[in-house]
């Protein structure tokens, strides 16, 4: 019989930490086809169990060579083609809108803090049931390289193409 949920809330994760990203929607052993953008979040105890509880898929590492360092985490994945989340690429003073076209650059980026929320997405399939963590809104800070420090007044927000520095 599968198992019943009530309304569930989104949540909000601050300074999330992260394993296992990838904003490229590269191949890998359990997307062997590609396409898939996503990251796993560290969970503390409390929090883990409380998801757990009310349905969320958090699942629980188990590192074999060093037991102190397992810990729990729950996969989180980016879909833009419903309801594409809103995710801000915070870098100095400027934020960047990302989108499908860009995500890829946080692949790049060496990422400081990040807050994150998440909507649940219930799931009922072969009998199969659960609650599914789709990105709503995330915000990124990131490491300012000395490139964009120079020439971020330069950038356009959200946008492929910039100003152009010099004349062309």
């Amino acid at each position: 019989m599968a198992k019943k949920f009530n309304r569930i809330e989104e949540e909000f994760i601050e300074d999330a930490k992260i394993v296992w990203a990838n904003f490229t929607g590269r191949p890998t052993k359990s997307n062997p086809n590609g396409g898939v953008i996503a990251f796993d979040i560290v969970l503390d105890e409390e929090t883990a169990a409380r998801l757990k509880d009310i349905g969320w898929n958090v699942r629980w590492y188990e590192n074999e060579n060093r037991p102190d360092a397992s810990f729990w985490h729950l996969n989180v994945k980016i879909g833009f083609n419903y309801n594409p989340p809103k995710i801000h690429r915070i870098c100095g003073d400027y934020c960047y809108e990302l989108n499908e076209k860009t995500i890829a650059q946080l692949a790049k980026d060496q990422i400081q803090t990040m807050d994150v929320a998440i909507t649940p997405y219930i799931y009922d399939v072969n009998g199969k049931t659960g609650v599914k963590a789709y990105l709503s809104e995330m915000a990124v800070v990131v490491r300012e390289s000395p490139i964009e420090k120079k020439y971020a007044r330069f950038f356009r927000n959200g946008e492929d193409d910039f100003d152009q520095p010099f004349d062309v």
